[in-house]
């Protein structure tokens, strides 16, 4: 999640290590407005034991936090006023049995539109 949690209890964990979330500035942050955010189809790692199916944004660059599953599309608000700092944090669902490592090589592609 965006506070940095895991929101989905793991099937098979004996440790849970909060990640750091990650953010990005948004260019014209000081006049706020809508986007539409669009994000690629869930990602599975370690045989499908572990997916990322929904990514939160939120932050001072935002009015609110949204929260958009895999697949999916929302709408974010920017927060104007010159906030340009959007954090985004991730839903990671645990399934099966999921082995102890580390995962890499797939990504969700998060696509931000102006609404008009």
């Amino acid at each position: 999640s965006s506070a940095g949690v895991v929101t989905t209890p793991a099937t098979s964990a004996s440790e849970v290590v909060a990640g750091t979330v990650g953010s990005f500035d948004i260019t014209g942050g000081g006049t706020a407005g809508n986007v539409q955010v669009a994000v690629g189809p869930a990602v599975a790692y370690n045989g499908g034991n572990i997916t990322i199916n929904q990514l939160i944004f939120g932050g001072p660059g935002l009015v609110a936090p949204v929260a958009v599953a895999a697949g999916a599309t929302g709408t974010a608000i920017f927060a104007g006023g010159g906030a340009t700092d959007v954090r985004v944090g991730g839903r990671i669902a645990f399934s099966g049995t999921p082995t102890v490592g580390a995962f890499t090589g797939s990504s969700l592609t998060v696509t931000i539109t102006d609404i008009p």
